[in-house]
């Protein structure tokens, strides 16, 4: 079975068709965007005003370091500014007479597999993961795409629940009390699957479960690993 999860645009992928993918795997990361300028009037000693008779590059361009972004010829040199960034040209200021870069600053966070398998298809904005079987089910509230190892929570359960059976794991049950989500949060719980609404509101990643009879096959399958698609609204359940 193939399980596909979503890729950010700007994302850079650090993973390779073949490799074998657990939770302790990075995916991907992302680079934080922040907007720099060069300003190009000074640096050229001309008015602002002027600054278009003078550009190399223009707004929408890809610039890397040591670009020419502008110069300024005269009957003995010629004048060049060069970029300092790596980013993309979003505005040429005449009135301050700067170029306005969006670069990319280091990195911002990696994020790590979610699932279990072997990385069968790499695409832009998408990885297709191959697990050994699984089955989908419609999902609604999904706060984000997330997945990880289950753990089926026994409404019977109460101060039996100890921090090795959920730590880091997904909780599905039918329905959570106040008492039972704050317990599991505070126990290190790494999100929830239910059938009915969360009582609480809750920053951990959350889903509900479309059908009621869903509940029941899924309880019977009792597979070990989950994945939840937020924009595509489906859960799967995998070996």
């Amino acid at each position: 079975m193939l399980i596909s999860i979503p890729i950010p645009k700007q994302a850079k992928l650090l993973v390779k068709i073949g490799q074998k993918l657990d939770f302790s795997i990075p995916l991907y990361e992302n680079k934080t965007e922040k907007l720099m300028d060069i300003n190009l009037s000074r640096k050229l000693g001309i008015k602002p005003a002027n600054i278009f008779r003078y550009l190399k590059k223009f707004v929408g361009e890809n610039i890397n370091p040591g670009d020419i972004v502008a110069s300024k010829s005269n009957f003995f040199s010629t004048q060049k500014v060069l970029s300092e960034y790596d980013g993309n040209i979003k505005e040429i200021d005449h009135i301050e007479g700067k170029m306005i870069i969006m670069t990319k600053v280091g990195e911002e966070s990696k994020t790590y597999s979610c699932i279990k398998g072997i990385v069968a298809e790499v695409n832009k904005n998408d990885i297709k993961i191959t697990v050994k079987d699984g089955k989908e089910f419609p999902i609604k509230n999904a706060s984000i795409s997330f997945g990880g190892e289950v753990y089926y929570l026994s409404p019977l359960e109460d101060s039996s629940i100890l921090e090795s059976n959920i730590q880091n794991k997904i909780v599905l049950t039918e329905m959570f009390s106040s008492y039972f989500q704050s317990k599991t949060e505070a126990l290190g719980t790494k999100g929830f699957v239910s059938l009915m609404n969360l009582p609480d509101i809750s920053d951990l990643p959350h889903a509900q479960l479309k059908r009621v009879e869903d509940f029941k096959i899924i309880n019977n399958l009792h597979l070990p690993y989950c994945f939840i698609n937020s924009e595509r609204s489906i859960i799967v359940f995998y070996l």
